[in-house]
């Protein structure tokens, strides 16, 4: 997904004059949204991918989180 998402963003930027006089700056400033939140989504998709490997797959706070225990 990673090389797809750089190779559409160098794309846009190489066709962007011709996109720009087809399209219009409304529909562009649109996609260029798109594209930025698409970017921060799979960098923290690879963040977090990289500290579950480093620590496991259990979230980091769930042995902070002291359990009740009830008494019987």
């Amino acid at each position: 997904m990673i090389p797809a998402l750089l190779l559409s963003n160098c794309l846009a930027m190489v066709f962007s004059g011709s996109i720009l006089r087809h399209v219009g700056l409304g529909p562009l400033r649109i996609l260029g949204w798109v594209f930025a939140v698409l970017q921060a989504a799979l960098a923290i998709q690879s963040i977090l991918t990289g500290l579950r490997a480093d620590f496991g797959p259990e979230p980091l706070l769930s042995t902070a989180i002291p359990l009740i225990v009830r008494p019987s």
